[in-house]
């Protein structure tokens, strides 16, 4: 309770009035205001912690479409740090463009379908850093709302310019393989761990006289009729 003394003059003789005002629900109330705010404040922390720990490149940005918010691994990526920069500056700093090479619109960017409400997911993009070097993306982004409207977006971006790299590599690798093996002068077959043909060469399809039973079970090869020496 509260307890409040005024000092009064009645009837022309002093006196006091004692107000006492019960303020238990009141200050538990308050109370449980200053729980909340200290609990929203312990998680932001804790995001913004995770959020700067995180390999995968995070911006975030504003219901403007500004970028107030970027953590280490994002600066490492693009070279530069893109707190304060507006995603028309990001596309022109960074060259971002499509897996065809092709310009990014700015209502192509992750970023600016989030905020129009959209949820991306693993949207491929190229682009150059402020380095030079040429790096290949994937990047998602999320809205964040309240009540009414976006307030904010997070993007993210993984960088898979050395698995991009690596894929293409083995792709010629692959490539030449093949080439090897059609124009071999020997008869060459390749099978798959139960057996079954994957490839063979104009040479082996040459000695069997007909087309290699590619894909099929063991049991279609008794059509080429291969035996010992001895029949």
């Amino acid at each position: 309770f509260s307890l409040r003394i005024c000092r009064v003059i009645w009837h022309g003789e002093p006196g006091a009035l004692i107000l006492i005002q019960e303020t238990t629900q009141a200050d538990r109330a308050r109370q449980l205001v200053l729980e909340m705010a200290e609990e929203a404040h312990r998680q932001a922390e804790e995001l913004d912690a995770i959020i700067m720990a995180m390999a995968e490149a995070v911006i975030i940005f504003n219901d403007k479409g500004s970028a107030v918010r970027a953590n280490p691994a994002a600066i490492d990526l693009f070279n530069i740090d893109p707190v304060g920069l507006e995603r028309f500056e990001l596309v022109d700093l960074l060259s971002i463009r499509h897996q065809d090479g092709s310009p990014v619109h700015l209502y192509e960017l992750p970023s600016e379908q989030a905020l129009r409400g959209a949820t991306v997911t693993d949207q491929r993009l190229l682009f150059t850093d402020s380095s030079g070097q040429e790096r290949v993306v994937r990047a998602s982004a999320s809205p964040l709302f309240d009540e009414v409207s976006v307030t904010a977006v997070v993007t993210v971006w993984h960088d898979v310019t050395e698995r991009e790299r690596l894929l293409e590599q083995l792709e010629i690798e692959q490539s030449r393989l093949e080439t090897i093996i059609r124009n071999a002068p020997e008869a060459i077959l390749v099978a798959d761990e139960e057996g079954r043909l994957v490839l063979g060469n104009p040479a082996a399809e040459l000695i069997f006289g007909r087309p290699l039973p590619y894909e099929q079970d063991v049991e279609a090869y008794t059509t080429l009729r291969v035996c010992y020496d001895d029949g």
